[in-house]
């Protein structure tokens, strides 16, 4: 059972929904994806521009663009289907461009095959055969899939390929799988934690009706992360992200004694449910994921308008959105403004363009660290990425650490956002956040 990224309310837009029992969803997505129908041929699409260099310290402004035999890795993008996104593809263009561009990696190019999956889970595997079998990468890398996760699990785990980074290995676990961002055996445990962050004792949470198999799953999800917070779950409900008014559901949050509530409808109806709920007397604090945000690209948000002035606070897979604070981080903004201006303010933009730029500068990283080269295996990209140790990427996501012993590689933390003036800061001192599953 897994959190999955879906489309909730209308909005295009992905977003993990909460709780360790939501099996359910998982189905409906996948079942929404098969019936989406499939690409023709994937669709291909490759260039050998880019940059970025290793996250972890940025090239200088001086290097030269790289030549010669590339380095070749793959990727999987839900670019249309029901729950597409073009931003998601696009991501990896900008980042081989501006690392092409700033020397590659380790002197040599970098070249980027990305499939559009058509958001259907057979596509995904067969574009993952065509990315092993027919084009012979070294790794699948940043990946941003809705449904590829359970079609490609077991093929990739059989054939050695290391999935790094990106949402297909966020929910995929195994050997060969390294996530950039909190795994599924740390989710519900971390929504926890944020509400305790806030300084709430009593937790209630706010779900789309279908987000889990019933209320009693929910609140035994919920109430045992909280147990080992210290935290009471006193109050889990499900809503219509059409309903008229959430009036009702805020008047028994508010019955309940919640000191912290977890809204996690749609962006959209997320903001609605906050207005209504602080109208109705609510003096409690709210607890986000980043998925459930109407996204700001910089902190020049409407978030005070947005919240009336409720007391937020988010959970980052990465590194928070607005923060330009290490070079690895400004990299990717100055490598949007050169090669796809406009993405920032784009409706589709959101927390999976980052967490894609991250897995693809998680490989950087680890190929600078192992020398690999055009020549390179995936066995050796696997052995290269068991060099990263307690290493955060240039700041780009929490400190991670791969070990070989280890069935499945997972992460515990994440980053916290609070709202605060109207501008949104970093929560606990910008420390990453972690918990024990």
């Amino acid at each position: 059972m897994k959190p999955h990224r879906s489309i909730v309310g209308g909005d295009r837009r992905l977003a993990r929904t909460g709780a360790g029992a939501v099996l359910a969803v998982l189905l409906t997505v996948l079942a929404a994806c098969s019936s989406s129908g499939s690409s023709s041929a994937g669709g291909a699409a490759a260039t050998s521009a880019g940059g970025g260099g290793a996250a972890t310290s940025a090239p200088a402004a001086g290097s030269s663009a790289a030549s010669g035999s590339p380095i070749v890795i793959g990727n999987l993008a839900s670019d249309s289907g029901s729950f597409g996104d073009p931003l998601w593809g696009q991501i990896t263009s900008v980042w081989q461009k501006w690392t092409n561009a700033h020397g590659g990696i380790n002197g040599h190019p970098v070249k980027v095959i990305t499939m559009d999956d058509d958001s259907n889970p057979a596509q995904a595997l067969a574009d993952t055969k065509q990315l092993v079998q027919g084009d012979h990468v070294q790794a699948i890398v940043g990946s941003v899939s809705c449904c590829a996760s359970s079609a490609i699990s077991s093929y990739v785990t059989q054939a050695g390929i290391p999935v790094i980074g990106g949402s297909t290995a966020d929910l995929g676990t195994g050997p060969y799988f390294f996530p950039t961002a909190e795994t599924l055996a740390a989710f519900t445990a971390g929504i926890l934690q944020v509400a305790k962050s806030s300084g709430a004792s009593k937790f209630g949470a706010i779900n789309p009706i279908g987000a889990v198999q019933n209320l009693q799953q929910a609140q035994a999800a919920y109430t045992a992360a909280g147990n080992k917070l210290g935290l009471s779950t006193v109050y889990v409900t499900q809503v219509s992200p059409t309903a008229p008014d959430y009036s009702a559901p805020c008047l028994a949050l508010i019955s309940s004694g919640a000191e912290a509530a977890y809204i996690a409808v749609s962006p959209t109806v997320n903001q609605r449910v906050i207005q209504t709920c602080i109208q109705q007397g609510y003096k409690g604090n709210f607890a986000l994921l980043s998925d459930f945000l109407t996204y700001p690209a910089t902190n020049g948000s409407t978030a005070a308008k947005d919240f009336s002035g409720g007391k937020v606070y988010v959970q980052n897979y990465v590194w928070p959105w607005y923060d330009q604070k290490t070079q690895a981080q400004k990299d990717y903004f100055a490598a949007i403004a050169q090669y796809a201006p406009g993405m920032l303010t784009n409706v589709a933009y959101g927390p999976p363009v980052q967490e894609a730029w991250a897995g693809l500068q998680l490989f950087a990283t680890a190929a600078k660290l192992g020398g690999i080269g055009p020549a390179s295996t995936p066995a050796d990209v696997t052995k290269a990425m068991y060099l990263i140790q307690n290493n955060n990427v240039g700041g780009l996501t929490v400190p991670l650490t791969f070990n070989q012993a280890d069935k499945a590689h997972l992460v515990n933390c994440f980053f916290v956002t609070h709202l605060q003036g109207g501008q949104w800061v970093d929560a606990l001192g910008g420390a990453p956040q972690c918990v024990t599953p």
